[in-house]
């Protein structure tokens, strides 16, 4: 009907105007880059004057996707040229769609998204040889990352692995979940680098450390997305020493009150068990 397609504009429109202004403002700071930053003040400029009462809002879309596409293309020429002539076997990836990849992205959170789609793509060909389709304009990139990551395995220890493998088994029973999050053991080397590189942080530098019992590494989890780093957290001695989201950031809320629930499990399964292989 007319009225559910001007409703579906609406929501589009809501759509190119947010993922505007999230690419104009940085621009618009640039000092490095003229042509970026002069881009970046003039689309601000442009939402600043739209009147949705006298204005063709067909011809406000279309500006505004032009200005999506410039400051996308602005953002990171070099890396987009990178991917553009990269051997990928029989992936061919256009400028077409990568920015449209981009724009479709760039209101969330993640602010590498063009270095984590490169990464993913040769890593995909050191384990296939290609890159399969699924691999290719993944709609959750950082799953999709991770999952091709952890089949990469790099710089993967197997003696090493083997003994956080045989720790993981005895730790499993102190795997928990409540209100939406979760939380388990590292069970091997290669969890520990993909959590470091994923995180930002330098969790794979105690990989001797929790292969040896000296300490021990557990993963929280969105409870939906179980495969995704989220936060990791240290456990020695009976207690926390430490958890750390992305770039070594601080406890949510959230995140506090779900660790301290995890401990009063821990510390009932331990009174009831007499176990004391925890760290």
């Amino acid at each position: 009907t007319l009225q559910w397609e001007g409703f579906r504009e609406g929501i589009d429109d809501i759509r190119y105007a947010t993922a505007l202004v999230k690419l104009a403002r940085p621009a618009a700071r640039d000092e490095k880059n003229v042509d970026r930053r002069y881009a970046g003040c003039k689309a601000l400029q442009v939402l600043s004057r739209f009147d949705k009462q006298k204005d063709d809002l067909s011809e406000c879309r279309l500006e505004m996707i032009r200005y999506i596409e410039k400051l996308t293309k602005l953002a990171d020429t070099g890396k987009m040229l990178e991917m553009l002539s990269g051997d990928y076997g029989d992936f061919k990836p256009t400028v077409k769609r990568l920015t449209n990849y981009i724009f479709k992205n760039c209101p969330g959170t993640n602010k590498n998204l063009l270095s984590d789609l490169c990464d993913t793509w040769k890593m995909c060909m050191q384990v296939y040889g290609s890159v399969p389709e699924e691999f290719r304009f993944p709609a959750k990139l950082e799953k999709m990352h991770t999952k091709v990551m952890i089949l990469c395995k790099v710089n993967e220890k197997p003696e090493i692995s083997k003994k956080i493998k045989k720790r993981a088994k005895r730790l499993e029973q102190y795997t928990y979940e409540k209100d939406g999050l979760m939380i388990r053991p590292c069970r091997s080397h290669a969890e520990l680098i993909v959590e470091g590189k994923v995180l930002s942080h330098c969790v794979a530098t105690y990989a001797e450390s929790v292969a040896n019992g000296k300490t021990s590494i557990f993963f929280i989890r969105r409870a939906d997305e179980p495969e995704v780093p989220f936060y990791t957290l240290e456990y020695r001695d009976g207690k926390v020493i430490q958890n750390r989201g992305k770039d070594n950031c601080s406890e949510t809320k959230e995140v506090v009150q779900f660790k301290n629930e995890w401990l009063e499990f821990i510390a009932k399964g331990l009174m009831n068990s007499g176990n004391r292989d925890c760290a």
